[in-house]
């Protein structure tokens, strides 16, 4: 494993914890009191193009009754994915 993983999950309990959530379909990647924030990831084959393709969600919650405020989303990938927003 490369030390900046182990920097970043750095324990036993957190990095089982990170393997777990890698094989769900449905993950929570950040939450606090007023946000959530997770992926679902879809796997599926294209007969037409004979392709496997890996579909990837983003969910946001807001988990208040208040309208969230200066929310931005800024995309850090590279440009050979494409995009739907």
């Amino acid at each position: 494993m490369n030390s900046k993983f182990n920097k970043l999950v750095g324990s036993p309990e957190v990095r089982l914890k990170y393997k777990k959530q890698c094989l769900k379909s449905k993950n929570i990647l950040f939450e606090n009191d007023g946000l959530q924030i997770g992926c679902k990831i879809l796997p599926f084959y294209d007969f037409y193009t004979s392709k496997n393709y890996l579909q990837m969600q983003i969910f946001i919650g807001n988990k208040t009754n208040k309208k969230l405020q200066r929310f931005n989303i800024h995309y850090r990938g590279t440009s050979n994915l494409e995009l739907y927003v």
